[in-house]
């Protein structure tokens, strides 16, 4: 029996593409990397493309003008119709053992998606994030504590779903610079598709505190919070920004007016 195909969707952006470490996407039986580049300009993604004519058989190059990560996503979707997706981003590793582990996670399985764990460095003992040890279902909640790079699914389950990423979240967007990837799951949920996380190493990333730091600094997050709270759970909006208040009580520093200008941001961000 053939395995079944893999292919890594990689979104790029052009002052990115030419620092892509090639030699972290071992060359592996049915596995493939799609590389979808957004450019500026007609020109500069003709020029982008010639720089990258025949190269790897194993890694397909595509140069669009476009904007936006979750834009970016979708068009990576749509190249490919059957298999396991991978979410990339241009600066992950992968291994022949990531690629090996991914397969069985999907062997006599039912799950429509899976989601995984990111393996820090060798030289870093730090675990990207507090991962469960044991594997459960995902819900609405639990997508929320996702990382972009963490999922995969099955492709024809997610095109037959009609699902794509929200274009008014994600980084590169002009509305919210982020939450896209729990949207996604949670829609994919919604529609009644089946997602699991189990505790295994998937792909390879530096750990980074950066996007770690918890908390409201300052009242432009809570808008954005509330924005995908709104997205997410719909009528349900009210309850769950008042939870996040209640947690934080230290939000109540920007005054209870501007908190309710936050609340009342984020209910035009209704699913489309």
């Amino acid at each position: 029996m053939a395995e079944e195909k893999i292919f890594v969707l990689i979104a790029t952006i052009s002052k990115n593409v030419k620092e892509i470490n090639f030699s972290k996407y071992p060359s592996v039986s049915d596995v493939f990397y799609i590389i979808n580049c957004q450019c500026r300009s007609e020109k500069e993604a003709s020029v982008l493309a010639e720089g990258f004519a025949n190269f790897r058989k194993d890694i397909e190059f595509n140069f669009e003008v476009s904007r936006g990560l979750s834009v970016n996503r979708n068009s990576l979707i749509h190249k490919v119709s059957s298999g396991i997706g991978l979410i990339a981003d241009d600066d992950v590793a992968y291994t022949v053992e990531n690629f090996c582990a991914i397969r069985a996670a999907y062997q006599n399985s039912d799950e429509d998606f899976i989601t995984f764990k990111i393996e820090t460095p060798d030289n870093d003992s730090r675990e990207y994030k507090a991962y469960s040890s044991e594997a459960f279902k995902h819900s609405k909640l639990s997508v929320l504590q996702v990382s972009s790079i963490e999922i995969s699914f099955r492709i024809e389950k997610v095109l037959e779903s009609g699902v794509l990423f929200d274009t008014r979240f994600g980084l590169g967007s002009r509305d919210i610079p982020k939450f896209e990837e729990a949207i996604f799951l949670s829609d994919l949920i919604d529609v009644g598709l089946r997602g699991v996380y189990k505790p295994i190493y998937a792909v390879g990333h530096p750990y980074e505190s950066s996007g770690k730091v918890a908390g409201y600094t300052n009242v432009e997050e809570l808008d954005k919070k509330s924005a995908a709270l709104k997205r997410l759970f719909h009528g349900w909006h009210f309850a769950f920004f008042s939870l996040v208040i209640l947690k934080n009580l230290y939000v109540l520093k920007f005054g209870v007016a501007r908190l309710i200008r936050s609340y009342i941001f984020g209910r035009k961000y209704r699913k489309i």
